[in-house]
């Protein structure tokens, strides 16, 4: 177990989608290397998705759902604070069906949706 933690927080680190501004996407990649990193993960990418906070990138988040498929990830990670209100709900949504089937993503909601009561929506 203790193999598969340090491969996947080296994964996560590998490929970062990280937003910065209210307008501006960054696209900062992390590799990171460890001896006993199972083959399996050797290149692996993870996307990191966070903070956006219902902004949206482009019509229905177009910028951001190129810049995840150029990125070409192994698994994208969604971790939080997507929204602030109820009606940023439709905002993530098109996020989600712009990158259904590009990679496996993972949803943790943040304390934005538990401070706006979200947390059964997302």
């Amino acid at each position: 177990m203790k193999k598969f933690t340090a491969a996947l927080t080296a994964a996560l680190l590998l490929s970062a989608v990280l937003l910065d501004s209210r307008y501006n996407i960054e696209l900062s990649p992390y590799s990171l290397y460890f001896e006993n990193l199972p083959a399996d993960f050797e290149g692996y990418k993870i996307a990191l998705v966070t903070d956006l906070h219902g902004k949206s990138f482009g019509k229905d988040s177009s910028r951001l759902i190129q810049k995840l498929h150029d990125a070409e990830p192994d698994l994208i990670a969604i971790v939080g604070d997507m929204v602030s209100a109820e009606s940023h709900i439709e905002t993530v949504e098109a996020l989600l069906r712009g990158i259904e089937g590009l990679a496996p993503i993972y949803y943790v909601n943040g304390n934005h949706e538990w401070g706006a009561k979200l947390t059964g929506r997302m």
